[in-house]
């Protein structure tokens, strides 16, 4: 299913990287204890899985529930309620009539779930519980998704003895099991990024970036082809190649071919930046401290890898191409494009995966600051002060083709988060904007399909 620069992949230098560092896993050790996440509403109204518990427990819950007041996202943990699970988690839901907010662009029915079940999971995997089951509230996605995302840790160069508890996350109840495997998938994929922009750069070079791409998406079907030096001196890319000069690493251009829509349909073409890592200028242009994000400046190559294995996971009858460039040299995330109607779309599903997005202006006023030039055709740093991406966005547009195309700008988002989002750690790789990218294309593959909230 795919070819592969053999030079490198085969090398002995290749083939001591991968002795020395194995491929990352997620899956967790042996469960030890058993915990569920449940959920109550402001009122003081149980879900039905929480009611469940309730009764299981002789209506302990409820006494115990009365007392703690639980506001959206906080968590009390009760032990000794129920005979097969070490600990109760019960999280507040907040209202129960929180639906699409349009003032902020958001379905806060779906996030507070998500932010219900990051809380929870992760309350349970702090005090060490390994197995977490989490029910589905009324959104069995969005709960897979806020607590498979909220427990993910990059531990993987640690020593066993001082690794954190790794928690499976699991159903409770199966009461929305098509809606849970989706949001699995997406935060699958989503957390697949993370540790490709979490891995150290020393590690994640060009090749192993390959190498990780073809372990991942070639046993889903997913066609993937890696170009070599000679490929593309022979493609006359060489602008690509002068990026890679200042590394002895081997720049390698990954090419991935989804088909899983009619063979006679239009693809979609992604092209993810894979720059491993950014030395700026090897700190000579910048304050040094913030170079610890670098690692994710491959970040755009990092969620088309996760898009493409989420797509083929939930087999969205779309077909996907082109290209990642893998070359050794917040808020919303910003989009551009020139169509309106592409532009509502992709609001419409960042809104649902609550991974938003803002649309800035493609504007002739940023063309011309990089075209007004005497001497050459373009330049790449514009005239002026400030406007920095979207003059980035006007470079980009001069070369795009003669269709409706759309150009994420995620520097701000696609990197280190902040904590503006529960379920993504605090100073890990966030992996935005997987989520909304797999269900903008699940919409326009499938727009008759409905969501329960």
């Amino acid at each position: 299913m795919y070819h592969i620069a053999r030079r490198f992949l085969e090398s002995k230098s290749f083939t001591n990287i991968v002795n020395t560092v194995k491929f990352f896993s997620a899956d967790a050790p042996k469960p030890k204890k058993k915990g569920v996440v449940v959920g109550i509403y402001e009122n003081l109204e149980f879900t039905k899985s929480g009611e469940k518990v309730d009764n299981e427990s002789g209506g302990k819950l409820k006494e115990l529930a009365q007392a703690s007041n639980l506001k959206l996202g906080k968590t009390a943990v009760f032990h000794g309620l129920l005979n097969d699970y070490h600990a109760v988690a019960l999280v507040g839901l907040g209202s129960k009539e929180a639906g699409f907010n349009e003032f902020e662009t958001l379905n806060e029915c779906k996030e507070n779930i998500r932010i219900a079940a990051a809380n929870g999971a992760r309350k349970l995997q702090k005090i060490g519980i390994n197995t977490i089951e989490v029910e589905s509230f009324t959104n069995g996605e969005a709960a897979a998704e806020g607590s498979i995302l909220a427990v993910w840790k990059f531990q993987d160069l640690k020593s066993e003895k001082y690794r954190s508890t790794r928690a499976t996350i699991k159903p409770f109840d199966d009461q929305d099991k098509d809606g849970w495997e989706k949001g699995r998938q997406k935060a699958k994929a989503q957390n697949l990024a993370r540790m490709l922009e979490q891995c150290p750069s020393n590690i994640m070079t060009p090749t192993h970036f390959a190498q990780c791409a073809i372990d991942k998406l070639c046993p889903c079907g997913v066609q993937v082809e890696a170009r070599d030096h000679d490929w593309m001196t022979e493609h006359k890319m060489f602008t690509f190649l002068k990026m890679a000069h200042g590394s002895c690493e081997p720049p390698i251009m990954l090419e991935l071919a989804y088909c899983g829509g009619n063979p006679d349909d239009k693809p979609v073409i992604m092209i993810g930046k894979g720059v491993t890592f950014d030395s700026g200028g090897l700190c000579l242009n910048r304050k040094c401290s913030s170079m610890i994000e670098y690692s994710a400046d491959m970040a755009g190559a990092a969620v088309v890898v996760g898009v493409f294995k989420a797509l083929c996971k939930l087999k969205v009858p779309i077909n996907c191409n082109e290209s990642m460039r893998v070359a050794l040299a917040g808020g919303p995330s910003a989009v551009f494009t020139p169509s309106d109607l592409i532009w509502k779309d992709l609001e419409k599903a960042g809104a649902d995966t609550g991974d938003r997005l803002w649309r800035f202006p493609l504007w002739y006023y940023y063309t011309r600051k990089i075209t007004n030039e005497k001497g050459v055709d373009i330049v790449t740093v514009g005239k002026g002060k400030g406007g920095d991406p979207c003059t980035a966005a006007a470079f980009f547009k001069e070369f795009a083709p003669k269709t409706d195309f759309i150009h994420f700008d995620i520097s701000g988002t696609g990197r280190i988060s902040t904590g503006m989002y529960p379920y993504l750690r605090k100073k890990l790789m966030t992996g935005r904007p997987v989520r909304t990218i797999v269900e903008f294309l699940r919409r326009m593959a499938t727009p008759d399909s409905k969501d329960p909230c």
